[in-house]
């Protein structure tokens, strides 16, 4: 089957956060680049909340990314197929517009619903006929229930050439239509996270109107008042959080948790914000000038600190990544534990985009160690750890990074504790070794001693 790989995000966000218009699109933007995904929902959030009076949302998004969203009509099933076909072979995601009431995986099926919903395609078997499909409708209950977090998870599923033309045959007899490529048009104007929290820096204007506006509000809209006001806005901040993570930038212990409680705290307060708003508009039909100013000034500590963050964190560039080269790549490793299937080796192998190829040590000990033998003395001051990448309690929550030259005495280059995140960028004085350990002193949140490594990379700055 041909097919265009895309996360499925776990981790991130659902339709009280962004429509499920919007998420659908910011899912297939990351056909393109993984991190897309969390640049759209930013994007997203920053116009809902800080409107700019300028084109269509969706289509300022894409282009900001390099991307536009093609549409091409569509006269008949054949076509419809041979369309999707010629998407996935250019390697651009295919989305067709259709009703829920349509669609057999949905519980609206052969309803009287008249909404519309986006669906995403990204594969299909010419032999067998088959249509790959990410969606979260048909698995949502189930999925909520077996990880962590309230995302709703696009998951693959596949269904014949005859099941997607006839929920198009009978969308199009209700009068609607459309099938869209997502196509890369230009270079993205963002690149990376810096890029990122610097255009929130540049575009966010607080002011009093856009607070006001929401006194236009029908009555019983106050579903989208909330989406707008609070979920968007939450889900942005989990973004510049995201941002200003291990992977993305060097940032100080103290400053980084004090950027998480933070963050947290401005969350709790939108929340309180958007309840109270509602409240005012249920009951005066407008928002009391005590509420925007709250609001306002709110708005406006976020900014400052988010700023104030930013000048002291130093990014990691992708293009700095690009001409660095991985010392220990491929390199002789020695671990005190290994299970049949997922030896040492694979930490080293530089296969990162799956957990089913990582090294996982025994459950023996409670400590675990995995040494890279440079066969020669090697400077080295940047070190990439990444653990489990999906699944937040299984991270590797305290480890230190050390050298030796005779795997005897050995020196503590440095120590992280307490960590949650998928990766981790530990940056140290330049150092001059041949062997490097990665010293596991607590494997996961959870009560069990395996080590779960998906790669440990070494580099010269």
């Amino acid at each position: 089957m041909k097919n265009l790989p895309i996360d499925y995000y776990i981790d991130g966000f659902n339709v009280e956060d962004i429509n499920c218009w919007d998420m659908t699109l910011a899912t297939a933007s990351a056909a393109y680049k993984n991190e897309n995904y969390y640049f759209y929902s930013l994007l997203y959030a920053v116009y809902m909340n800080w409107p700019d009076n300028d084109e269509q949302v969706t289509t300022k998004i894409l282009s900001i990314l390099g991307l536009k969203l093609t549409e091409y009509p569509i006269h008949s099933e054949e076509e419809l197929i041979h369309h999707v076909c010629h998407s996935i072979d250019t390697r651009c995601p295919a989305l067709l517009l259709l009703r829920y009431n349509t669609m057999f995986f949905n519980s609206l099926y052969k309803t009287d619903s008249d909404l519309n919903h986006l669906l995403l395609i990204l594969g299909y078997d010419q032999d067998t006929g088959l249509l790959n499909i990410r969606d979260y409708l048909f698995a949502r209950n189930f999925i909520r229930t077996a990880i962590p977090g309230n995302a709703d998870v696009f998951v693959d599923f596949r269904i014949k050439y005859e099941h997607l033309m006839e929920m198009w045959r009978e969308t199009r007899k209700q009068g609607v239509e459309g099938f869209y490529s997502l196509e890369k048009v230009s270079d993205a104007l963002i690149e990376d996270y810096e890029g990122l929290v610097q255009y929130y820096l540049d575009h966010v204007v607080v002011s009093r109107n856009d607070y006001e506006r929401y006194n236009e509000a029908k009555s019983g809209d106050y579903k989208q008042v909330r989406q707008k006001m609070y979920h968007s806005v939450a889900m942005m901040l989990r973004v510049i959080e995201r941002a200003f993570d291990t992977q993305h930038c060097l940032l100080n212990r103290n400053d980084r948790a004090y950027l998480k409680q933070q963050l947290e705290f401005y969350i709790k307060n939108r929340n309180m914000y958007a309840n109270k708003v509602i409240k005012e508009l249920m009951r005066e039909g407008k928002i009391s000038q005590g509420s925007i100013d709250c609001i306002v000034n709110n708005d406006q500590e976020i900014y400052e600190f988010i700023s104030d963050i930013f000048e002291r964190a130093q990014f990691v560039h992708a293009s700095d990544k690009r001409t660095e080269r991985n010392l220990s790549y491929n390199a002789t490793v020695l671990c005190d534990s290994e299970v049949q299937g997922w030896p040492g080796a694979n930490a080293v192998n530089g296969i990162t985009d799956s957990d089913r190829d990582c090294w996982c040590s025994g459950n023996e000990a409670p400590q675990h160690w995995l040494i890279v033998d440079l066969k020669m003395k090697k400077q080295a001051n940047r070190f990439v750890v990444l653990h489990h990448p999906y699944k937040r309690k299984l991270v590797t929550r305290d480890f230190s990074i050390e050298g030796s030259n005779d795997m005897n005495d050995w020196d503590v280059l440095a120590v992280v504790h307490d960590n949650e995140q998928h990766s981790s960028v530990v940056e140290t004085a330049s150092a001059m070794y041949r062997y490097y350990k990665l010293n596991i002193m607590k494997s996961s949140s959870i009560d069990e001693n395996v080590a779960r490594i998906l790669s440990f990379e070494i580099y010269q700055v």
